[in-house]
């Protein structure tokens, strides 16, 4: 890797935190404004948490592309399960190299895995208990996932995906899912015989800010992954940038003629659902796909949304 496209690689992944600073105000303004603080703290400290855990454990159970790894033997084929890193990132040059971008990207990715949760367990769910959860998903499940998915055995079964939507994404959503079984509702979520009532966030422009932030800071992760980890050219950064866009205009586009025909006008909340939903179901592609299919990507993604949300 050239020195220029380290830098570029480096200034995309200063994007990421856009991302954790997006989902944060979106969650808080789709919230109670009574725990609109207390939602922002949480982000806050999840997304430090979960960085400082990476770099103490974490990277060495996730390792980077070509790194030392313990692999485990089928019908004469070695598999690679697990990286075999030092803690600490002990012996890893911080020097612009791929394998020390990859260890910077993994700590804000792992931020953004854990910030994920918070919105399923929003004005019930303590703070202790999210530094919890976030420091065993930082430690152990999002390393072990990312190992998989960039370096090991799926990596080696053909599995492409650049901007971390099994790791990142569809982890995050899998703890946020775990999380709601465990709280259960939001109260006032059903009445007394069991129908659901919608609970409107306190503030739409909130939400609707933090799209933008959200993303800024998806361009950034789908593209230093690009490089990183599907070893794409430079130039197919813009590629990345507008299959990412049209994904998410396509979703929220989705999202907002169907709500308008539901219920008489968009919905803003809906709409910013579909908005991230459109960015996350583009990223694992974004660097291969063609921009027509990254529209449908987030069409399909935003009709889904709508039906499901």
């Amino acid at each position: 890797m050239t020195p220029e496209v380290s830098v570029l690689c480096l200034l995309f992944i200063l994007l990421v935190p856009f991302a954790g600073a997006g989902l944060a105000i979106i969650n808080a303004g789709l919230g109670r404004s009574r725990n609109a603080a207390h939602m922002m703290l949480s982000s806050l400290c999840v997304f430090a948490l979960a960085a400082v855990v990476f770099f103490v454990i974490g990277f060495a159970f996730q390792g980077y592309p070509g790194g030392p790894a313990y692999e485990f033997i089928i019908r004469g084929k070695p598999w690679n399960w697990i990286a075999a890193e030092h803690f600490f990132l002990r012996g890893l040059p911080l020097d612009g190299s791929p394998a020390s971008l990859v260890a910077l990207l993994g700590m804000l990715s792992a931020g953004l895995a854990a910030t994920i949760p918070l919105g399923s367990g929003a004005d019930r769910w303590r703070l202790g208990a999210a530094c919890l959860s976030t420091t065993v998903l930082a430690a152990w499940t999002y390393p072990l996932f990312a190992h998989w998915v960039w370096s090991g055995w799926l990596a080696q079964l053909g599995f492409i995906d650049a901007g971390g939507g099994a790791p990142i994404q569809a982890l995050g959503g899998i703890t946020a899912l775990a999380v709601t079984w465990i709280l259960g509702p939001r109260r006032g979520k059903y009445t007394s015989d069991r129908m659901p009532m919608a609970i409107p966030g306190h503030s739409a422009v909130l939400v609707l800010l933090g799209c933008f932030l959200v993303w800024l800071g998806w361009i950034g992760l789908d593209c230093a992954g690009a490089i990183l980890y599907a070893h794409a050219e430079p130039t197919r950064s813009v590629l990345v940038v507008v299959n990412a866009s049209l994904s998410a205009a396509a979703a929220l586009l989705a999202v907002a003629a169907i709500t308008r025909i539901r219920f008489g006008k968009p919905d803003a909340s809906l709409c910013a659902n579909g908005w991230v939903s459109g960015l996350v179901a583009s990223s694992a592609g974004c660097a291969v796909m063609p921009p027509a299919a990254a529209m449908i990507v987030g069409l399909v993604a935003g009709a889904l949304v709508t039906y499901t949300g």
